[in-house]
């Protein structure tokens, strides 16, 4: 399409991108804009898939001078990793936050809106409440905020199943344990979603109960909300029969909320969360000396997880 340019990695300047996990490179990928860009917008992807996924959606917002980056996480798609596995989340979520700081001192002056999509939408939720200094606004597609049936059902069967960039192995139960454990997190934190927020869910997802984000609706306080619900749709409105009209949705969401790119401190935070940060930075000095070990990996397959 000639109004946007889809970088390669090396395009990017992000082809160093590192994960806060043993310092694995991450593959990035942007749809920018012939012009310059006027926002950006970060997506999270799901668990197994990878951002060229989302390679409509980004082209169909380049044309109206938005930016798109993501990454693929730590596992997934074409970064390293052990496949689709992680001792904790919270890793996913260092990333995004690391990926999108890198991206706002390079348009400090634009507003950057947060999209996550299933467990991406956890992730996503997750960034949103520990810095939500750095978004105008929050999209969220059936985040996994509790979950229903198993992996192997998908409504996009053929398309999914034979992309060989997503994961069709087994899932592993410590992945699992640490999925369910972020997930209560979610639950017991919800409060602190404040963003302005759109809410995306099929009326028909079998994988993520569209109660998950009657939860998050409920509990979020932010100020301004819009719940989507896409009659008939099933766990992916991207890629299901009312795609165009989910593109659509978010495309207007963003660029209603073209608002001066914030530049307040990070809003305070419990002891708790000061010590996660801590221990995150610590880290990130193990990954530079090159001392962070791997950690031990559950080789027992789950399946009704997400």
């Amino acid at each position: 399409m000639e109004n946007e340019q889809k970088l390669s990695p090396a395009d990017t300047q992000t082809s160093s991108l590192r994960s806060v996990w043993r310092g694995l490179k991450l593959h990035p990928t942007v749809w920018k804009p012939t012009g310059d860009p006027k926002a950006l917008l970060c997506v999270c992807h799901g668990v197994g898939e990878y951002m060229g996924r989302y390679d409509e959606l980004g082209c169909h917002l380049t044309h109206s001078g938005v930016l798109v980056f993501g990454h693929d996480h730590v596992g997934n798609g074409q970064s390293e990793g052990d496949r689709v596995h992680v001792e904790d989340i919270d890793t996913y979520v260092q990333d995004v936050i690391a990926h999108i700081e890198l991206m706002r001192k390079r348009y400090p002056a634009l507003p950057c809106i947060l999209l996550g999509h299933s467990m991406g939408g956890l992730v996503a939720a997750h960034v949103a409440i520990q810095r939500h200094d750095l978004f105008t606004a929050l999209i969220l597609s059936a985040a996994a905020a509790e979950l229903e049936g198993t992996f192997s059902y998908w409504i996009v069967v053929e398309r999914y199943a034979n992309d060989p960039l997503v994961w069709h192995g087994p899932w592993k139960a410590g992945w699992g344990a640490a999925m369910m454990e972020s997930i209560t997190l979610l639950r017991e934190n919800a409060a602190r979603i404040s963003l302005p927020l759109l809410l995306m869910h099929g009326s028909e997802d079998n994988l993520v109960p569209i109660t998950a984000s009657h939860f998050i609706n409920d509990n979020a306080t932010s100020q301004e909300k819009k719940f989507e619900v896409f009659e008939g749709s099933h766990h992916e409105t991207l890629h299901d029969k009312e795609q165009e009209r989910a593109r659509e949705l978010i495309k207007e969401w963003v660029l209603s909320h073209l608002t001066a790119a914030q530049v307040t401190e990070p809003h305070s935070q419990s002891d708790s969360s000061a010590e996660t940060e801590t221990a995150r930075q610590q880290a990130q000095e193990e990954i530079v000396k090159g001392s962070k070990q791997p950690g031990s990996a559950e080789n027992t397959s789950v399946t009704d997880s997400l």
